[in-house]
């Protein structure tokens, strides 16, 4: 079978009545049971082995709190077996429109991890978005929560000028996080 490999022969020890192999097995797309036959003269004998595809298990965003309008670090979905080859793609989606994802991530062959960007817009108030990853009929869920921009600073220079002058007088307004 394709999803699992074995010895062509194995040799049992004299005087023992077993003997143990390795079984390598293949990252699949869907479960697999491929059976593995020993034979030995006229008598042979099998077993099944159950090999299962990668499930989602988690998706993260760094960090999970944030001024809404900054960029976080990104999010990290991840699966619970290496991806097969050719890769999978794990769909993704948001609650509101203050964050954007896109839609999917690649996971490559091999990988069991894939890093995503995101964007944010800012926000009247604290806002939870969560933000959802869907692979194979499972979905696993995080929150990024985004707080409001307050204002952190106001300075102006110069900070004394002469009533009437003509003088230019620049102000530096800051926001919380920007």
């Amino acid at each position: 079978s394709l999803s699992a490999t074995v010895p062509a022969s194995v040799t049992v020890p004299f005087g023992s009545s077993s003997t143990t192999f390795n079984v390598s097995t293949a990252s699949v797309t869907a479960l697999a049971t491929p059976t593995i036959t020993a034979t030995l003269g006229a008598s042979t004998q099998s077993a099944t082995l159950t090999v299962q595809a990668a499930n989602l298990v988690s998706v993260v965003v760094a960090p999970t709190q944030i001024v809404g309008g900054n960029t976080p670090t990104g999010g990290t979905v991840t699966l619970s077996n290496p991806a097969p080859v050719g890769g999978v793609s794990v769909n993704l989606a948001t609650s509101a429109p203050s964050v954007s994802v896109p839609t999917s991530v690649a996971v490559p062959a091999g990988s069991t991890t894939a890093s995503f960007g995101l964007t944010t817009s800012g926000v009247d108030g604290t806002t939870a978005v969560t933000i959802t990853a869907s692979f194979g009929g499972s979905s696993k869920t995080c929150v990024l929560t985004l707080l409001q921009a307050w204002p952190y600073s106001l300075t102006v220079s110069p900070t004394t000028v002469q009533g009437g002058s003509q003088t230019t007088v620049t102000g530096r307004f800051t926001l919380n996080g920007r």
